[in-house]
C-alpha cells in the first residue's frame, strides 16, 4: 500500500468561530471566514456568572433593606426616624442593591 494514496488526518484546530463553525490555528481576534468578532468563551461564562450573582445579591439585599427600612421606620423598636439603626441599615442595604442593580445593567464592568 502507498502513503500518497492515503489522505491526510484532518487536524484539531485551536481556535474555532462561533458565529460559522469555522477552524482555524492562528490567533485572530476576527473569524477569517465570516469576520465576526471573536470572544474567549471562559470570558462570556464568567460574565454570565456575574450577572447571575448580581441579580441574586440585588434580590436578596434589596429585600433585606426593605424589611430593616419597614422596622426602623415604623418605629417598632426604639428610636424612630434615622435614629433608629433599623432605618440606617436597611437604607444602607438598599443602596448597595441599587449599586448591583446598577452593575448588573452595565453588563458586569
Amino acid at each position: 500500500m502507498s502513503s500518497d494514496n492515503i489522505p491526510p488526518l484532518p487536524q484539531p484546530t485551536r481556535y474555532t468561530c462561533a458565529n460559522c463553525g469555522f477552524g482555524w490555528n492562528e490567533p485572530s481576534q476576527f473569524c477569517p471566514r465570516c469576520g465576526a468578532a471573536l470572544v474567549p468563551i471562559a470570558r462570556q461564562k464568567a460574565s454570565s456568572i456575574t450577572l447571575v450573582a448580581y441579580g441574586c445579591g440585588f434580590i436578596l439585599l434589596g429585600g433585606l433593606g426593605a424589611c430593616f427600612s419597614l422596622v426602623g421606620f415604623g418605629g417598632g423598636f426604639e428610636g424612630t426616624d434615622w435614629a433608629n439603626p433599623f432605618s440606617f441599615i436597611g437604607v444602607v442595604l438598599v443602596a448597595f442593591a441599587l449599586f448591583l442593580l446598577w452593575k448588573m445593567i452595565r453588563g458586569g464592568r
